[in-house]
Formats: structure tokens, C-alpha cells, sequence
């Protein structure tokens, strides 16, 4: 709501100091704290602003509606948690400021009467078939974007109230005599500023500096062209008496071990055999 105040008295810089400032008055009239309670536990609202409930569904919807618009600036990434969090107090912040305006509306006896609301209703483009309103047209889109009627009605009355007390605010604007006479002295305010312009191209022929001067002072200042030689290493250093006190072996790891690699280890079984043959007598 203060939004759109805001970008209403756009290029009105002193009227829109006078609105936002009676608006700061509004609401200090009815005090920061003891009217709004947030309120994050099992109840059935988001928020209580002056006794007005602003519900979890109203809430909820609002910012399914908003967090769309975000993920599109956002080209289609999802909102950071820090960020989801501030969106969401944002939000909430605004809902609670509108429930206070719209409270203070009812309080100062604005309405909208049923012919402006008519009027208003065929008025909007939307609704229009041809330059004429159409009321099947304005079913459709209601419709369409999931809205019944008497909400929309409801709304679009509770947007007229508002627009009320905003232009009731333009309309009382005044400023006093010590006031206009400082506005008259900003905007009359006058500055005198002396300066002189060196153009360059009147010294280049004066600075000129030869091939022979430059090599002279490059001799005479080569250590301030110099760097230190160095490098850049990188290594790993692997020591086995350090690896080695940082491992435990017990027992059991070990059998285990040797149980696992066991057939690399075993040898197959050989036999090495000699033998004298001697023949005998019976044999010759």
C-alpha cells in the first residue's frame, strides 16, 4: 500500500514527504506495539493487526503469488532460505500495514457506494469486449484466475477506500510560512565556481622526451626493474616411519589378513627322489 503511494507522488518530493509523514502520524497515533501480534503458533491466522486477523490462507496465497513473481526474476531458480525468509516478513510486513490502513478507513467512515463500485467494475478493460463491458467476459476471467466475485467485489472496495484516504491525505497538504520561505531559498540557490582548463596538447611539445633520455634513466634505475628470482614448488613428502606409527596391527587383523591372501602365499607340496639301481648275479 505505502508502494503505491510511493510511486503515485513519484516527482512530488515535498508532497510525498507530507503523505508518508501523515501516514507515520497514523500509525503512531495508534501505537508500534500492543496492536499487531504475529502470531507463529497453532492459531488459525498469520497475524492480528489492531483485532483485524489476516488468515493463513490469505497469507499463504499471497505468497504463492509472490514467491512466482520472485523465482521469475530470479530466472526461474529457487529462493535462497535466507532470502525466502526476508520475502516472507516483507510480505507480512505489507498485509499488516494494509489491515491497518484498511481498519482506519472503516474507523474514519469511508465507503464506496454500490453504483461506484459498479462503475469501477464495468470500467476495467479485462472486462471489456469491444470497448463495452461484458459480464460473461468478467466471469471468464474471474474464473480463469480463480476468483469468485464477491471477493473480487470485496477487493475492488476495499482498494476504493483506500485511494480515498490516500487522496485525502494530497488534498490536505500545506506547508508553512518557514517552510516555503526555506523551499524558496533551495530552489533559488545560486553558486559561483571559478576554474581553469589546462589543455595538454599545449605542453606535449614542451615534454617531449627522446629515445636516448629513456635508455639513460632505464641504466640508471635497472634495480627498480627488477624482481628477485624465485619459485613455486609444490610436493608431497611420505616418510614409512611416519606412516607407520600411525597404523596398529593387532593379531587378529593380521590372521585375518594372512586368511585372505592365503592361497598366494602357500607353495604346492614337492617331492625330490633318488635312487641307485644295482643289478644282481640272477640278473647278468
Amino acid at each position: 500500500m505505502l508502494q503505491r503511494i510511493g510511486d503515485a507522488l513519484k516527482g512530488q518530493k515535498w508532497l510525498a514527504y507530507l503523505v508518508l509523514g501523515a501516514l507515520a502520524l497514523v500509525f503512531a497515533a495508534w501505537g508500534a506495539y500492543g496492536i499487531v501480534n504475529l502470531n507463529f503458533g497453532g492459531s488459525d491466522y498469520a497475524a492480528e493487526a489492531n483485532g483485524a486477523k489476516i488468515s493463513l490462507e490469505e497469507a499463504h496465497n499471497r505468497w504463492v503469488r509472490q514467491q512466482t513473481q520472485w523465482q521469475q526474476r530470479l530466472g526461474g531458480m529457487e529462493i535462497p532460505p535466507e532470502l525466502r525468509k526476508r520475502f516472507q516478513d516483507q510480505m507480512l510486513e505489507g498485509m499488516i500495514g494494509e489491515a491497518l490502513i484498511d481498519e482506519r478507513t472503516q474507523s474514519l467512515g469511508y465507503r464506496v457506494s454500490t453504483e461506484a463500485l459498479r462503475e469501477a467494475v464495468q470500467q476495467e478493460p479485462a472486462f471489456q469486449v469491444g470497448g463495452q463491458f461484458s459480464p460473461e467476459a468478467a466471469k471468464g476471467v474471474l474464473a480463469q484466475a480463480g476468483i469468485s466475485l464477491a471477493d473480487y467485489e470485496r477487493d475492488l472496495r476495499t482498494q476504493a477506500r483506500r485511494a480515498q484516504l490516500e487522496g485525502g491525505i494530497r488534498a490536505s497538504e500545506f506547508l508553512t510560512p518557514a517552510e516555503r520561505a526555506r523551499l524558496a531559498e533551495l530552489e533559488g540557490q545560486e553558486r559561483e565556481v571559478r576554474y581553469l582548463v589546462l589543455p595538454v596538447e599545449r605542453f606535449k611539445s614542451a615534454a617531449g622526451v627522446d629515445a636516448a633520455a629513456v635508455q639513460a634513466y632505464y641504466k640508471a634505475h635497472q634495480a627498480e626493474y627488477m624482481t628477485p628470482e624465485s619459485a613455486h614448488l609444490e610436493y608431497a613428502q611420505l616418510s614409512l616411519a611416519a606412516l607407520e606409527a600411525q597404523v596398529t596391527v593387532s593379531d587378529t587383523d593380521l590372521r585375518a589378513a594372512y586368511e585372505k591372501a592365503k592361497g598366494r602365499l602357500e607353495v604346492p607340496e614337492k617331492r625330490h627322489a633318488r635312487h641307485v639301481l644295482i643289478t644282481g648275479k640272477d640278473d647278468a
